[in-house]
């Protein structure tokens, strides 16, 4: 569920089948706005990605 005021959608497989995607991984689709991007980049600092060690910034 999106945090409040923002908005984003996850799509699980497109398109949608009775079977499930062989690499069990998913799409996520989130509006390209600056506070989904902090949040975004909050996020997977949190989960551990190495956004640094990939030049990743919020601006991306």
């Amino acid at each position: 569920m999106p945090a409040p005021g923002s908005s984003s959608s996850v799509l699980t497989r497109w398109p949608p089948t009775a079977y499930p995607p062989a690499t069990g991984d998913f799409d996520l689709f989130i509006e390209p706005e600056a506070t989904n991007a902090r949040r975004v980049m909050a996020a997977l600092r949190d989960f551990g990605a190495p956004l640094d060690a990939h030049g990743i910034q919020e601006a991306d």
